[in-house]
């Protein structure tokens, strides 16, 4: 079914993924550039919500599509939180974590149960200690 782009927040600091049914990597990489136009005049930091609850198949070549998307286009990327991404994902991520460390540039990943803890945690990431 695919997967959408859109900016989370009206202040253009979010942006979300939402993966609709069964996707492709082909539009994975169309909704990277995308969201590469999006930020392309955006000079904060961004943070990104991939929202999987209503999709929980991955397509074959995780781990190296994955290592792929990593080495596009840089972006001042914050934090990325899966909303629902299911257990199945969440070991391919510390898979791809063990294999590529930090050295791979992905951004820390967080994973949670809905849209308002993905939101919650962002906004917990970016208020100073001291102000929470």
């Amino acid at each position: 079914m695919g997967i959408t782009v859109q900016w989370d927040d009206d202040s253009k600091t979010v942006i979300r993924l939402d993966f609709m049914g069964k996707w492709t990597w082909t539009e994975l990489h169309e909704a990277n550039a995308a969201m590469g136009k999006m930020v392309k005049d955006v000079s904060t930091r961004i943070d990104l919500i991939t929202d999987l609850s209503t999709s929980h198949i991955l397509p074959e070549g995780a781990l190296s599509q994955a290592r792929s998307i990593t080495m596009r286009e840089k972006m001042d990327m914050g934090i990325i939180v899966a909303v629902r991404a299911g257990k199945f994902i969440e070991i391919l991520y510390g898979m791809f974590q063990q294999l590529y460390g930090k050295r791979s540039g992905f951004p820390d990943t967080f994973f949670v149960n809905s849209l308002e803890e993905a939101r919650a945690l962002i906004h917990s990431k970016r208020t100073p200690a001291s102000q929470a």
